[in-house]
């Protein structure tokens, strides 16, 4: 299981690092922060998936792989639509003072 902690961990430090960059784009009212980079991380994050569901495959088994990537992909997916919406209340909100 060493391979799904990393894997959930790389996924985890693009999903900052990407949330982190917009954030300082967003409180520093940088022109043009439109969210690139977070968009660019969910695109990863989801091609991601096939590399983590072979690796667990080659490790787990077939049935243990499919649930794991399954699950990791509807986590992923609802975390990354919840830093979009949170980044875009704090560019609405930026916007407003």
């Amino acid at each position: 299981m060493n391979i799904l902690l990393v894997w959930v961990a790389a996924l985890a430090l693009l999903f900052g690092l990407a949330a982190a960059m917009e954030w300082s784009a967003i409180r520093h009212r940088v022109n043009g922060a439109n969210g690139l980079t977070i968009l660019v991380a969910g695109v990863l994050g989801l091609a991601s998936m096939p590399l983590g569901f072979g690796g667990l495959w080659w490790f787990a088994g077939l049935g243990r792989a499919a649930l794991i990537t399954t699950a990791a992909a509807v986590i992923g997916g609802a975390l990354w639509w919840g830093l979009v919406n949170a980044l875009d209340r704090a560019a609405k909100k930026q916007g407003k003072t």
